[in-house]
């Protein structure tokens, strides 16, 4: 255990023999999640309540735990005779481990800055100025960025302990702030194990579920893939609906754009949901499903004008007005559309970026720049100022590569590929092929001839991020509501 938690420890547990405590503790300090869980690190069992919560849990649980065991009373009551005479019963305030410093400039700090306050040699007495420099201090070094960095991780495992694949609407976000601050602070290096680890069980997921996600019912919070973007849209009891669509664009971006809309525009609500990109991600094929409406079809041709051209015949077979339909790919947003009902847009703007970036260090820097541009945020304060509840999703994540998969001229020959997905010819024989590209592809269908480049392999010789074959970080993909109340 660290120092801090080790001298909690002893000031709660003063007798050798007795290995229950019963603590009231009036400033709530061991009440906090993150004080409890650097007490279990520490090997200390924590419960908590009123006196029939105490009754409850000696009688039922206190025998069968071993090691220490804590019971912080949430209010002040009178501990019972038969109870206190198996337990210390102590009071503990906090501010008795800080005796240096004044407690009201650190009290609402994390466990992580009052562990390093306390490992410091203070001599003389700090005011609240001179505390406020040592706190300075520590937010300024790498110490910090080490603690931030085992809370994060620590909070990606949590969410991941309990994570359910079928929902991405539930965790995406959470793991996407993860993500976004570890590069901030220029930690991404440390996400890649854990970012692997998870997408190795996505990938096993994709294959025995994906078939069911591309055919499942229409979600009720969010679309659950691509085809259910229109839909879902047309389902909601919106004067004015809005879709927002940025190519390329994965979790991570989506979060620096939803915080961004959240901090610079005034009264606006955002929710953060997620869903599925069609396989194969390319834009041919999921950005046409998103427009489609349902699934996509192989002949088609992707544009702009084919693009408007679904987009308008989703709503008409929905007995909208022509007039009250309007597409737009890129540029500002005038007074025309203003006036309609349904507002399709396209921007290509972020994945172009992607496609010149090195790494996601500078990805992030390229999507910061492009978010405080203001050009798509004018966007959006103009629509919500007309009336329009705003979605924005994408049609594919990226990832950045890790190798390329070589495909042999034989191999090519009359198949359709990219650098994230391989159909072979209908007489090519698909086990040789797997055979000879043995653990660096993977097929989702096994009734198909596609195969996907495993992990962050592709299919292409690209020395910058890209998109990804099936890994999580491409096919998991954001879904963002803004409205004002």
């Amino acid at each position: 255990m660290d120092a801090l938690a080790g001298n909690i420890v002893s000031r709660l547990f003063t007798a050798e023999d007795r290995r229950f405590t019963i603590v009231l503790n009036r400033d709530g300090f061991l009440l906090r999640e993150d004080v409890q869980e650097a007490l279990r690190f520490a090997s200390v069992t924590v419960a908590h309540g009123m006196a029939i919560d105490l009754r409850i849990f000696v009688e039922t649980e206190l025998d069968e735990t071993s090691g220490r065991v804590l019971f912080i009373q949430d209010e002040e009551f009178e501990v019972l005779p038969d109870i206190a005479s198996r337990a210390d019963v102590v009071t503990f305030q906090a501010r008795n481990l800080f005796p240096r410093y004044h407690w009201e400039t650190i009290r609402q700090r994390d466990y992580y800055t009052l562990r390093w306050l306390f490992e410091q040699k203070q001599i003389l007495k700090l005011d609240a100025v001179a505390t406020g420099f040592v706190l300075q201090q520590y937010d300024n070094s790498q110490a910090r960025v080490d603690d931030e960095m085992r809370q994060l991780m620590t909070q990606w495992e949590a969410v991941c302990a309990k994570l359910d694949f079928h929902r991405p609407q539930r965790w995406a976000s959470a793991l996407s702030s993860i993500m976004l601050r570890a590069i901030e602070l220029d930690r991404w290096h440390e996400m890649i194990a854990p970012i692997t680890e998870l997408n190795a069980a996505f990938q096993e997921f994709l294959r025995q579920s994906y078939v069911s996600i591309a055919s499942a019912s229409l979600g009720r919070n969010c679309p659950r893939n691509v085809c259910q973007v229109l839909p879902f849209i047309a389902k909601q009891e919106n004067a004015k609906s809005a879709l927002i669509v940025v190519d390329g664009m994965n979790l991570w971006q989506a979060e620096v754009l939803r915080s961004h809309f959240a901090k610079n525009i005034e009264g606006v609500t955002t929710q953060y949901d997620a869903s599925f990109s069609w396989l194969p991600s390319t834009t041919e094929l999921s950005r046409q499903a998103i427009f489609r409406g349902d699934r996509p079809v192989e002949t088609y041709s992707q544009n702009p004008h084919n693009e408007e051209k679904l987009w308008d015949e989703f709503w008409l077979s929905k007995k909208v007005l022509a007039s009250l339909i309007y597409y737009q790919y890129d540029g500002d947003v005038d007074e025309v559309p203003l006036m309609r009902q349904y507002f399709g847009y396209v921007t290509a703007d972020l994945d172009d970026k992607m496609h010149s970036a090195t790494n996601y260090m500078y990805l992030y820097d390229d999507t910061r720049r492009w978010a405080n541009d203001g050009r798509l945020l004018g966007v959006v304060k103009t629509l919500l100022n007309a009336g329009f509840t705003i979605y924005i999703t994408t049609d594919h994540g990226n990832i950045e590569p890790q190798s390329e998969v070589r495909l042999a001229q034989h191999e090519k020959t009359g198949a359709s590929w990219s650098g994230r997905h391989i159909t072979l010819h209908p007489s090519a024989n698909k086990q040789m092929f797997a055979g000879a590209h043995a653990g660096d592809v993977l097929q989702i269908n096994d009734e198909s001839q596609t195969f996907y480049p495993a992990d962050r392999h592709i299919f292409s010789r690209e020395n910058h991020v890209t998109h990804g074959g099936t890994h999580w970080l491409e096919v998991i993909i954001p879904f963002i509501t803004i409205r004002k109340p």
